[in-house]
């Protein structure tokens, strides 16, 4: 129940040598934490939910990733594309969006990178719209919802510009009004999650099934809840969800937006819900970088780093040494959105040519300080060389 690399290294050891039947016991034994999602039970911790747990955690730590689409499609000649960053000041939009660049130099168009800066000024718009009036045959949309830009993107579609997007939701998801999509194409995580919302949901489970096991079923969690964002939202979902099925657990739902992580406001709204519940014993922040910019000093701060046990995003450079040094972070759920950003270039090649579009192949994969994949510079190595693989499929 300690968030430190050894304690938790320890407690995850004594319970692998119990069986079965002394899991039970020791659990019966325990004394309940909160119930539900409305207030404390007296119970006894949910044995069943920790076991089922600590089996999905026992597979996640191997990682879901496939292979990127065997069937070739050729890059047509002389494009020129605009990649939007959702903002380069976070790594979890410039990562992704560098990446898109990268392919998009590889193939050998043109490309102009833009800051979307969180939105800030109306950059999201702003961007899309100057890629318009920019000639761009393609934009690349790294991270931003339809509704954010539903009348810039309907200028680019009458303009009869392309437009894909990575890890976004269209303009057809129910939540955003359920009208006309206006992506031309959306990456395709893998073929057992075939959507973006299905990805993070899976994500957010993941992450609660962790936080569970850790905590052995005697968990408080914090979820942080980005309410103007439908990837945030939808991983905050599974979290919840899975969280709310232990009996033994209690949920606390911290709500964000986007003007929270542009502001520097979350870290404080972080710390004041620590303050406020000092029950909590497990923290679950939806993308990486917003422990990178506060989340985690927050935990530190608060006193108690030792004894929660927190979750991140991606698995960024940054926040394995975060893992690494007990500084806030203690587990991750990597996925490679760099590539994302190569399978968003994929799928523009594939709207070129009117090809289908295939699964990228990306998963995920839990790391913690006693799991750690294979790491460089740039964080953790994907299991598949996706870049070899891409180019071979582009003929280059």
């Amino acid at each position: 129940m300690r968030s430190s690399n050894r304690t938790l290294r320890s407690t995850r050891s004594a319970r692998s040598n119990m069986t079965s039947a002394a899991i039970a016991l020791t659990l019966f034994a325990a004394a309940g934490c909160a119930g539900a999602s409305d207030g404390p039970s007296a119970g006894p911790a949910d044995d069943r939910a920790v076991q089922d747990a600590q089996v999905a955690v026992d597979a996640a730590y191997e990682g879901t990733y496939s292979t990127p689409p065997s069937t070739a499609s050729s890059p047509p000649e002389d494009k020129n594309v605009w990649v939007i960053s959702c903002g380069q000041a976070v790594i979890g939009c410039s990562t992704p969006s560098d990446a898109a660049v990268e392919a998009v130099e590889a193939i050998g168009w043109n490309v102009n990178l833009y800051d979307g800066k969180l939105g800030a000024d109306n950059a999201y718009a702003d961007g899309v719209r100057q890629a318009v009036a920019g000639d761009a045959d393609a934009i690349i949309i790294a991270s931003i919802d339809c509704s954010l830009i539903k009348q810039p993107l309907a200028e680019a579609r009458e303009a009869g510009v392309e437009v894909v997007t990575l890890l976004s939701y269209d303009c057809d998801d129910p939540r955003l009004g359920g009208g006309e999509p206006l992506y031309s194409a959306s990456v395709i995580p893998n073929a057992d999650e075939k959507t973006v919302s299905a990805y993070s949901i899976a994500q957010g489970k993941m992450k609660a099934q962790w936080a569970i096991a850790q905590t052995e079923g005697e968990t408080v969690a914090l979820s942080l809840y980005e309410t103007d964002n439908l990837l945030g939202a939808d991983i905050a979902k599974g979290f919840e969800e899975e969280i709310k099925a232990c009996s033994s657990c209690r949920l606390v739902s911290l709500k964000f937006t986007l003007a929270d992580i542009a502001s520097g406001a979350l870290p404080n709204k972080v710390s004041q819900a620590l303050l406020k519940d000092p029950e909590i014993n497990a923290v679950m922040t939806p993308y990486d970088s917003l422990l990178v910019l506060g989340v985690a000093q927050a935990i530190v701060r608060s006193g108690r780093n030792d004894e929660i046990a927190s979750i991140g995003g991606e698995g960024y450079s940054p926040n394995l040494e975060l893992i690494k040094n007990n500084g806030g972070q203690d587990a991750a759920i990597y996925e490679s959105t760099e590539w994302f950003g190569w399978a968003a270039v994929d799928s523009l090649v594939r709207v070129f040519n009117d090809d289908a579009q295939e699964p990228a192949g990306i998963g995920s994969q839990l790391l913690d300080g006693d799991h750690f994949p294979e790491t460089n510079k740039a964080g953790v190595v994907p299991p598949v060389d996706f870049k070899a693989a891409y180019l071979k499929a582009w003929g280059k």
